[in-house]
């Protein structure tokens, strides 16, 4: 009997822990992606605001990768990107408009 309660005791602690550790990754997936993502809208913002208008691509500003997480990258004549990175299956977008660059 004693065996068996000592078994369902650890069942139940090793339940908790599974679950406690897919949140904590998961909140990692979604620090990467975010983290990423605003990497390279200040690497953006900072070549438009030098030349008066938003990159054609990352490379052009300066962004060589985001790490662990894949970057997608677009602009658009009227002034505005978006820039979506995505870690592990998570993606964050960020993006910006402004007709004065």
């Amino acid at each position: 009997m004693e065996l068996l309660i000592v078994v369902v005791v650890i069942a139940t602690l090793a339940a908790i822990t599974i679950v406690a550790y897919n949140g904590i990754t998961g909140r990692a997936r979604t620090s990467v992606a975010a983290s990423s993502a605003q990497s390279a809208a200040k690497a953006v913002v900072a070549y438009a605001t030098q030349n008066g208008a938003y990159p054609a691509s990352l490379a052009d500003a300066g962004v060589s990768g985001g790490g662990s997480a894949t970057l997608q990258y677009s602009s658009s004549q009227a002034g505005g990107y978006c820039i979506t990175a995505t870690a592990s299956g998570t993606s964050m977008n960020t993006g910006g408009f402004n007709q004065d660059v």
